[in-house]
Parts: C-alpha cells; structure tokens; sequence
C-alpha cells in the first residue's frame, strides 16, 4: 500500500514548482499531482526514506528547465486549440440558431446607418457594452476560479487584448465612417454593415467561449482558486 502525501506537502511539492516558473494554476496542478505520485511511490519503496529526501531525489530526476519547457510545450498547444475553438464558435453564429442573432444585428445596423452621428455614436456604444462585458467576465472569472491565470484560458488573455484595440472609439469611428455623409453608394454602406456585424460577432463568439471555458473549469480548479 502506497503511503498518502499530506495536504501540506502536496502544497509545498506546488510551491517547488512554482519556483521552477511555472505560472499557470491548471498546468502546475497537473505536474504537481504526477510529482506527488512519483514521490509516494518512492517512500512507499524506501520506507526509511522521509518526505524532504523523497522530493529531493524526485525532483533531480529533472533537469533545471524541464518544468518550465512543459508549460511552454502546452502553451503552444493551447494556443492552437484556442485559435480553433474560437474561429469555431465564430462560424456557430453562421448556423441556426444564432445565425438570427447575427442577421438581427445586420438589419439594425442597416436600418439605424442613415441616421445623423450613427458612426460617430455606434463606435462608442459598441466600446462601451464591450468594457463593460470584460469587466463582467474578469469579475465572473475572479469569482468562480480566482484571478490566477490559467493556460486553458489562453484565448482570454491574447484575444483581450485585440479587443481592446479594435473597441477603440476614435479607431472604430475613423474606419468604419465615410469621408462625406452624402452620396454613399449602396455597395459601400452594404460593406460597412458588413464589417460593423462581423465586429460584433467576433466579439461575442469570444465572450461565449470564454464564458465556457470558465465554467469548465469551475469545478475542476475551485479548490485551487487564488
């Protein structure tokens, strides 16, 4: 029978590996749970061996970096699943049934594109349900697995960021608002109904899959929320 690693020594094996550098909570309670099995195996075989030699000698397995390569190796594959998952739930909003959400927001961009300051105004309503929807999720997230940052949730961190620039209130209005105001022809307001819908689309399929994928992981990390 294998001896059981107490709750403080798998804390402190976390911590050890921690300090090798690695940062993310899911990818350290990954190598802290196969670093705490192979330092239970090793006491239960040597039982006059105690704690702080058994993770001694488990650790020098390892070579200095051999940590911080896995977090790395994992965050490239993350990287790659994310950009998938996310362009994904981009196209769900092409299917039923969100594909009505979507032609909802085309026929009111369409409808409301004639009226006076509607590029000017629209930029800045968008910005501002987007800050808001962020600081929503940043709360939602801090409440159900902490503010740790967490690999899996690679696509929040990177695609926060060029939200965060596409939102802009004077790049948006400078992009998407016509030279004259008068004499528009249909093609180019189509296209400009166009890119509004697909800003926003694209900003929702990443505010769905985030949401997801916390909520994924609610369970699995609560116990670990920092």
């Amino acid at each position: 029978m294998s001896l059981a690693l107490t709750e403080q020594q798998i804390k402190h094996i976390s911590k050890l590996i921690e300090m090798k550098g690695v940062n993310y909570i899911d990818v350290n309670q990954e190598l802290t749970d196969h670093i705490a099995t192979e330092v239970e195996e090793f006491m239960t075989q040597h039982p006059t061996i105690d704690y702080m030699a058994a993770v001694k000698t488990v650790f020098l397995k390892y070579g200095r970096f051999y940590f911080m390569k896995i977090e790395e190796e994992k965050e490239k594959q993350i990287e790659k699943q994310s950009l998938k998952e996310y362009f994904s739930e981009f196209k769900s909003f092409f299917t039923i049934p969100k594909v009505i959400l979507t032609i909802l927001l085309f026929i009111t961009y369409h409808y409301f594109i004639s009226l006076p300051d509607f590029y000017k105004n629209i930029s800045v309503i968008i910005a501002i349900l987007t800050i808001l929807a962020l600081i929503s999720l940043a709360i939602y997230k801090k409440k159900v697995i902490g503010k740790g940052r967490y690999i899996q949730l690679k696509i929040y961190y990177s695609v926060n960021f060029v939200i965060s620039i596409v939102i802009n209130p004077s790049l948006l209005d400078t992009i998407i608002k016509p030279e004259h105001t008068t004499d528009i022809s249909p093609t180019i307001t189509i296209l400009r109904v166009i890119f509004l819908t697909m800003i926003s689309v694209l900003t929702l399929a990443y505010f769905e899959l985030t949401y997801k994928k916390i909520t994924q992981l609610k369970e699995k990390y609560r116990a670990v929320k920092v």
